[in-house]
């Protein structure tokens, strides 16, 4: 299975665990089971996990994805999303700031522990 969706024990947060090439329907898929499991416990913070994803869509395809793919899942704006990814990583930057831009509360780190505390204050 290309993604994993679990609340780890007593954590105040939905984990999201990406093993793959992220596409457009994976991120899809992998929201909407961290939405209906975030819903189950009232929980509005996720931590993906990308260190094992590189985003290979294109740039004008994660334009898309964020402008027209995302808005019909009524995904909370406000939720806190932290996108761990790979020191190397920066094939996520472009989604971050799309992202960001339409008032999501997203943010790539290369840290875990530092994604954590962003992500619990």
């Amino acid at each position: 299975m290309p993604h994993a969706v679990t609340i780890p024990r007593g954590a105040p947060y939905v984990l999201v665990t990406i093993d793959g090439p992220m596409t457009r329907e994976l991120s899809i898929e992998a929201a909407v089971a961290a939405k209906r499991l975030a819903a189950t416990l009232g929980l509005r913070c996720f931590f993906y996990d990308l260190r094992r994803s590189r985003n290979i869509e294109s740039v004008a395809a994660n334009y898309e994805h964020v402008h027209h793919d995302i808005p019909p899942l009524d995904l909370d704006r406000s939720a806190r999303v932290a996108m761990l990814v790979s020191p190397e990583d920066h094939s996520h930057d472009f989604v971050e700031t799309v992202g960001v831009n339409e008032g999501y509360s997203m943010r790539i780190f290369r840290d875990e522990k530092a994604a954590l505390r962003w992500l619990t204050i």
